[in-house]
C-alpha cells in the first residue's frame, strides 16, 4: 500500500517537474524523487503559512478598523504590507499565491501544472480555516465576527458588491500576472507592486464589497466565526474573484501573447528558489 502511494504521490510531483524543467532548456536534468518529495512539501506549507498569516491579517485590519481603533486608510495600507512581506518571505519557495485564484491565473497562463492545482487549493483553504481559529482565539467570538466579509446593504446591494469584487480582482490580477512577464525588469520588486495594488483595493472598495478578491480569505473566517445568516452574500466572494481573475488572464494574454514568453513568469510562478537550485543541476 505505502509503495503504491509513494508511486502516485511521484506521478503527481515528478511530470510538472519534468516538464519544467525543459521549459527552462534543461531536458537532462536527473530529478531527485525523494528530493522532489521534500521540495513539494516545502511549496505546500508555505502556501499554508502564507494564507494563514494573509488571512490573519487581514482580518485583523478590518475587525479593528470597523471597531473604529485604526482608519480606513491605515487599514488599506497595512493590508498592503501584509502582502509585500509575505512575498519577500515566502515567494522563493512556492512563488507566494496565497489565493486560489491567483493558482488558477497562473495555469490559465500555462505556467503552473494543474496536477498542482488541487494540493495547492487544499494548503490555502486549510491556512484560512486556522485563521479563521486563530481570530477567533486572538479577539473571541463576537470581535472574530466583525473579521468576516459581508456586505454592508448601506453602502451597497449585493450586485453592487458583485461587481466590486470582479473589478478589485482584476486590478490584484493584472498587476500580478504583469509583473510576473517583466521579473527579468523589475525582480524582487514586484511585491511592491503588489502591495500597492492591494493598498488600492482596498482604499476604494473596501467600504463597498470589503475588497476580499480572495475566495479563502473571505470563506475560512466565514465558516469558522459567521452564522448561516451572515453568509447570505459569501458567494459574491467566490465567483466575483474567478471572473475578475479570468477576465485580468484574456487581458494580459491580450497584451503578451496567450503563452509565456519568459522562464521568469516560469520561475515566478512555481518559486524562484527551487528554481535556481534547478538550474545549478
Amino acid at each position: 500500500m505505502s509503495h503504491t502511494f509513494k508511486c502516485l504521490w511521484r506521478y503527481l510531483i515528478v511530470p510538472p517537474l519534468i516538464k519544467h524543467a525543459k521549459q527552462l532548456e534543461q531536458p537532462n536534468k536527473e530529478i531527485d524523487y525523494n528530493a522532489a518529495g521534500y521540495e513539494f512539501f516545502h511549496r505546500l506549507f508555505a502556501e499554508f503559512m502564507g494564507t494563514l498569516l494573509l488571512v490573519v491579517g487581514h482580518g485583523s485590519n478590518r475587525l479593528e478598523g470597523k471597531r473604529g481603533l485604526i482608519p480606513e486608510a491605515a487599514g488599506a495600507f497595512s493590508n498592503g504590507l501584509v502582502n509585500v512581506f509575505l512575498i519577500y518571505s515566502l515567494a522563493g519557495i512556492s512563488g507566494a499565491h496565497f489565493n486560489p485564484v491567483v493558482t488558477l491565473a497562473f495555469t490559465c497562463r500555462l505556467v503552473f501544472p494543474f496536477l498542482w492545482v488541487p494540493f495547492y487549493f487544499l494548503a490555502q483553504f486549510c491556512g484560512s480555516l486556522i485563521a479563521g481559529l486563530l481570530l477567533k482565539g486572538l479577539f473571541g467570538d463576537e470581535y472574530a465576527l466583525l473579521a468576516t466579509n459581508t456586505i454592508d446593504p448601506t453602502n451597497v446591494t449585493v450586485l453592487g458588491g458583485f461587481g466590486w469584487e470582479i473589478f478589485l480582482t482584476f486590478c490584484l490580477l493584472f498587476v500580478i500576472l504583469q509583473t510576473a512577464t517583466k521579473a527579468q525588469l523589475i525582480g524582487s520588486e514586484a511585491a511592491l507592486a503588489v502591495g500597492a495594488v492591494i493598498a488600492f483595493d482596498c482604499l476604494v472598495g473596501g467600504s463597498t464589497s470589503t475588497a476580499s478578491m480572495n475566495p479563502f480569505r473571505t470563506l475560512g473566517p466565514a465558516l469558522i466565526n459567521s452564522s448561516t445568516d451572515n453568509n447570505a452574500s459569501l458567494w459574491i466572494y467566490i465567483v466575483g474573484p474567478l471572473i475578475g481573475a479570468l477576465i485580468a488572464v484574456l487581458v494580459v494574454s491580450l497584451l503578451q501573447g496567450f503563452t509565456p514568453k519568459t522562464k521568469e513568469e516560469l520561475m515566478g510562478a512555481h518559486g524562484e528558489e527551487h528554481n535556481k537550485s534547478n538550474n545549478q543541476g
